[in-house]
């Protein structure tokens, strides 16, 4: 649905919602997770989304702390990075799509960061350690394995976290997914057959990177005598 000439309403009676109705985690805990009008349940998944984008922001402003201009610019464009990927952790977790008209305007944003932080070598060889990788499977599997949005969600956070950072991100999105799938491939709920979406696990991996990466990178290093 069109962001900005459509209206958010009520899933069941599309009922179009008013401003009272849109209060971040408010509105639901003061309407008890019902709509106001035709008293159906309202999903969890809104006030757990809207709290985590709201803890997202919090620790990405802790962790930046911003002090000249240049640095604002820079968090101000990483909310609205941390916003478009909780749209595509939430959409790729129901779907399994990460749809390109969300994608291509956080690549956009991702390029302004990267011209802006002058990080252009150590950005290039991020994106093309993201984009590659996810390329490569998408070739090799014929687009069975992935889609084409995870190639442009690895573009996405090369750029954003640079080279060594990209591959921390991969590795948090892998062991996170194992971590997730195994347990319940032994419960037999999964087989190996499963669709299982990669991208929630892969924007984890993109959070706690761009959070935590150097510290992360650094005790790996160390760990593996580097």
């Amino acid at each position: 649905m069109p962001v900005v000439k459509d209206r958010s309403k009520c899933i069941h009676c599309k009922h179009i919602l008013a401003w009272y109705d849109l209060i971040p985690i408010l509105s639901w805990l003061m309407l008890r997770g019902k709509c106001r009008y035709c008293k159906k349940n309202i999903s969890w998944q809104y006030p757990v989304v809207e709290l985590t984008t709201a803890v997202l922001f919090l620790a990405f402003y802790l962790v930046f702390d911003p002090s000249s201009t240049k640095e604002w610019i820079q968090l101000s464009l990483w909310f609205i990075q941390i916003t478009g990927l909780m749209v595509l952790l939430v959409y790729d977790a129901r779907w399994k799509l990460l749809p390109n008209v969300v994608t291509f305007p956080l690549l956009t944003i991702a390029i302004i960061q990267v011209i802006i932080s002058g990080t252009y070598i150590d950005s290039l060889i991020g994106a093309g350690i993201g984009a590659g990788f996810f390329g490569f499977i998408y070739l090799i599997s014929k687009g069975k394995w992935i889609g084409d949005g995870d190639i442009v969600l690895g573009a996405i956070f090369g750029l954003l976290l640079g080279a060594s950072k990209s591959l921390l991100c991969l590795l948090i999105g892998f062991y996170s997914a194992a971590i997730f799938i195994l347990p319940l491939m032994a419960m037999k709920k999964l087989n190996r057959k499963s669709q299982i979406p990669f991208g929630p696990f892969l924007i984890l991996g993109i959070f706690v990177s761009a959070l935590w990466g150097n510290s992360l990178v650094d005790y790996l290093g160390t760990w593996l005598g580097l």
